[in-house]
């Protein structure tokens, strides 16, 4: 009888925890109008005898950089509906703790658009090598 009542109660927990889960994800999604994935790489050298410049427009593509270094790209998102939109930007991979955004949460009016900087860090502490990563913007309803 004693364990009857945890195995109900556990059940019931379960189901709970569930049901918030799925919620979560739909309204978490829900208002979601467009994501866009931006390819990040930089190369790393961990002297200053090589710079290297990479200026195509596919990605932020910082070229090669030495220990202390900032680099720097600047994006433009536009928003072409009438309604503002809620913007946001994440990234992912190894250049993670290396990029900062000038602005990573705002609201962006209909018809309009923003420029915004995105620097990439190398510190001394880096190891030399290649990073790739993936800078994430999503577009919400408000």
């Amino acid at each position: 009888m004693k364990y009857k009542k945890h195995i109900v109660g556990g059940t019931l927990g379960i189901i709970i925890g569930v049901i918030i889960l799925v919620l979560y994800i739909h309204f978490s999604t829900a208002s979601i109008i467009e994501i866009i994935h931006i390819p990040i790489d930089l190369e790393f050298q961990g002297n200053m005898r090589k710079m290297g410049f990479n200026v195509d427009t596919d990605g932020l593509h910082f070229g090669t950089l030495g220990p202390g270094v900032v680099g720097r790209k600047d994006i433009v998102l536009n928003n072409t509906a009438d309604e503002p939109v809620r913007v946001e930007l994440k990234t992912f991979g190894s250049l993670r703790p290396n990029i900062f955004y000038e602005d990573n949460y705002f609201i962006l009016n209909g018809n309009s658009n923003r420029s915004l900087m995105i620097r990439a860090v190398t510190p001394a502490t880096m190891k030399k090598g290649f990073y790739n990563s993936t800078l994430r913007v999503i577009f919400r309803k408000i």
